[in-house]
């Protein structure tokens, strides 16, 4: 305890017992004197918890003035404030940061409690990771406000009544209600609630089960449109205490299946091909071709591709099945002329058409009857779909709109075909480099690993940064980064073997997964051909730079048996090489 001139018996006893029962306290804690506003504030004591916080030894601080835990980041006005109400005896609680004895920032709660007129309790709690843990909440709010605000489907947020507490903007549009007339609504319903049957909010809800429902929910106008609707509960300490609904507005493709399910067998069966679940490309469209067959009683029937003004057949059934992959020879007349006037071509017979139809079909003289139409692809000609029939036809009108459907069908599973693809490659794939991104990597080492395990084989992890990447984006900017990135992957796939699997996971950062390894001088060797290539000169933008790599390879299972091992092992080994001077390989162990 720091003694001082004016020091009385009762006043040193008060200030040991509040000294005795701080010692051991959890929170950093010191005693200050405070004479008066014109003499400096005095550190008379601090505890252990201070100690470790802040980094000062007693003797380093106990005497002097609590500036010394001001710096660069603390609020000037703290320690006025601090003195101010100090003098006035009330109890202080604030929030400011202050520096520990080596410079780094502390943010602190701060409290002051009086001992006597001139000595006062100090608590500092460190709340720097509870801040970090504030911070992470509200971008995780943020996210999750952004998915609620954006989702392209409406969303309800009910209280546990059943009530709308709140509505996304999708909800406004499709419903045609404001946000605030949406908000306490209980029935939008045409039964009331939203929740078919007479609960306002289900049993199956309450004991938190997911439920999935079809619902009729009233536009502002008085018009019913048809939902499918999930409600997801929400659950709070262990009870629900409301639920989002989630709703996609069905009411046109439910529409036009009631169309097609009025129509004659033929649509039906069409119906049932494009309602089955679980079917690829290849068998649904293969089916819809095979159901016009023997539905008009043809012979052959393709999807034909559009690749640069020549007809491609893409899809085939019936007879001349092997003409898949050729092209239609009698593209000219029939489809790229035909098809500009309309969506649908039909011929009784090719050989009342003139003598051009004819001779482009020399190949197949029986053919008589045809049919076809336009695909489109979202939005896009891609081609046609198209029937030919060894018999003179007697198409109707009927057949048209058949036709029309068959379109839409194979337009629907080849647009589907393509979105997926393009899904995949969004989400497996690096937009920038067109290397597999971390998601895919992450589970091709998991499956690396599983055969591994099984077959009792060894593989290696390249772990590859660029180093000076970060000064060519900074003298020339992202774009030319971006082109530096792109021509890194395009060596680093010239280098990979036929089995290795190349990928960006992030940053300046890539890995190349050596999948088969048969002794360590060969996984060294392809570490050395890939620093090698990705450290000769970069010509980027009418401009030369110079960049190095560094790897660190770790090798299954000698440096790990489980993912996050073996990249640990790895970004060890790299950072060990970059250590010992960059361009150069390093091999874990």
């Amino acid at each position: 305890m720091y003694a001082q001139v004016g020091d009385t018996g009762e006043s040193l006893e008060r200030l040991a017992l509040a000294s005795s029962a701080l010692e051991s306290a959890a929170d950093a804690s010191m005693i200050c004197t405070i004479p008066n506003r014109d003499t400096p504030a005095v550190v008379r004591y601090v505890n252990r918890a201070f100690t470790t916080l802040f980094g000062y030894a007693p003797s380093a601080i106990v005497g002097k003035s609590p500036r010394i835990l001001s710096g660069p980041q603390t609020d000037p006005t703290v320690f006025p404030r601090m003195r101010a109400g100090a003098l006035e005896g009330l109890p202080q609680n604030e929030f400011f940061i202050l520096h520990s004895a080596s410079g780094a920032p502390i943010q602190v709660e701060y409290r002051s409690r009086q001992i006597d007129e001139t000595n006062h309790i100090v608590i500092l709690r460190d709340i720097t990771l509870f801040q970090a843990a504030q911070a992470i909440l509200s971008e995780a709010t943020q996210r999750l406000d952004s998915l609620f605000s954006n989702n392209p489907d409406p969303i309800f947020v009910l209280d546990d009544r059943g009530a709308c507490v709140d509505a996304n903007d999708e909800a406004v549009v499709q419903l045609g209600y404001s946000r605030v007339a949406l908000r306490g609504m209980e029935s939008p319903l045409t039964g009331g609630g939203f929740f078919p049957g007479d609960e306002s909010f289900p049993v199956e809800l309450r004991n938190g089960v997911t439920m999935r429902y079809e619902a009729r929910f009233r536009h502002r106008d008085g018009g019913l449109r048809e939902f499918e609707a999930k409600a997801v509960p929400i659950v709070v300490a262990d009870r629900v205490e409301g639920a989002y609904v989630i709703a996609k507005d069905v009411t046109e493709s439910r529409r036009a299946v009631k169309l097609l399910a009025a129509q004659a067998a033929r649509t039906h069966a069409l119906y049932l091909i494009s309602a089955a679940t679980g079917t690829t490309e290849t068998p649904q469209i293969e089916a819809a071709l095979t159901l016009v067959l023997q539905t008009l009683d043809m012979n052959f029937g393709y999807v034909a591709v559009n690749e640069g003004g020549r007809l491609r057949i893409q899809y085939a059934v019936g007879e001349q099945i092997d003409l898949v992959g050729s092209e239609i020879e009698f593209n000219s007349p029939l489809v790229i002329r035909g098809l500009g006037i309309s969506d649908v071509l039909m011929h009784d017979d090719l050989h009342d058409r003139g003598p051009g139809f004819v001779a482009d079909i020399p190949k197949y003289p029986g053919w008589h009857g045809y049919i076809s139409a336009r695909l489109s692809v979202d939005g896009q000609p891609y081609g046609a779909v198209g029937f030919v029939s060894r018999r003179i036809m007697q198409f109707e009108e009927s057949d048209r709109d058949f036709i029309r459907l068959v379109s839409a069908l194979v337009s629907a599973t080849l647009e589907r075909t393509i979105h997926d693809e393009r899904l995949n490659q969004l989400a497996y794939y690096d937009v920038l480099t067109g290397l597999t991104n971390r998601a895919k990597f992450m589970r091709d080492l998991e499956a690396a690993i599983s055969y591994g395990q099984r077959h009792r084989r060894e593989f290696a992890l390249h772990y590859i940064d660029l180093d000076g990447f970060k000064s060519v984006n900074d003298r020339a900017g992202h774009a030319v980064g971006d082109l530096a990135l792109q021509e890194a992957a395009r060596r680093l796939r010239e280098v990979a073997r036929r089995h290795d699997i190349p990928a960006r996971i992030g940053g300046d950062e890539f890995v190349l997964l050596q999948t088969e390894v048969r002794d360590r001088p060969e996984t060294a060797a392809l570490g050395a051909r890939i620093v090698n290539a990705l450290s000769l000169p970069y010509a980027l933008d009418d401009r030369t730079f110079d960049l190095a790599a560094s790897v660190g390879i770790a090798t299954y299972p000698n440096d790990g048996k489980d993912a996050r091992t073996l990249l640990k092992s790895a970004d060890v080994a790299l950072y060990r090489a970059k250590a010992l001077g960059k361009h150069r390989v390093e091999i874990a162990s």
